[in-house]
């Protein structure tokens, strides 16, 4: 009896820690962004992520990516912070930033901080720029709002 439940236990045990880190590394790409090394530059972090499946549609497009991702760019903190948007489907830069199909990196002055919407998140809080989802569910709700309001 005493085995049985020692077994249980461990085997719960094990499920767990497992659960979580699978939760850990839920963001796409996260593999690859765990060997981006710290403080590695743009072409560092490219190189690890490989080739992007973005492509520029008018010739304007083509700031707004590197390696064949969605780049963002702003000044804040007395900074320059680039956020390079992981992908692995093709798509456009007209789509909507998502957590199932993008996931973030951030540079800050052309140095690799982090990556992954946890690290994102907080860093875009701190750093005051805008947060991709924070920014579309605001927008999703006023807009219900003003729907409702009709």
């Amino acid at each position: 009896m005493h085995t049985r439940f020692v077994k249980t236990a461990r085997l719960a045990l094990a499920t767990f820690i497992l659960a979580s880190l699978a939760a850990c590394s839920s963001d796409l790409g996260s593999a690859k962004i765990k060997q981006i090394p710290k403080d590695g530059t743009v072409e560092q972090v490219i190189a690890e992520l490989g080739d992007g499946p973005l492509k520029a549609q008018l010739p304007a497009d083509s700031v707004r990516l590197v390696g064949g991702f969605r780049r963002e760019t702003y000044i804040a903190g007395g900074g320059k912070v680039d956020v390079i948007w992981y992908r692995e489907e093709p798509g456009t830069l007209e789509d909507v930033i998502d957590k199932t199909t993008e996931t973030p990196v951030v540079l800050k002055d052309g140095k690799f901080q982090g990556g992954g919407w946890s690290y994102y998140e907080e860093f875009a809080s701190k750093a005051g720029i805008p947060n991709a989802i924070r920014g579309r569910e605001r927008l999703d709700s006023i807009s219900k709002a003003q729907s409702a309001g009709k």
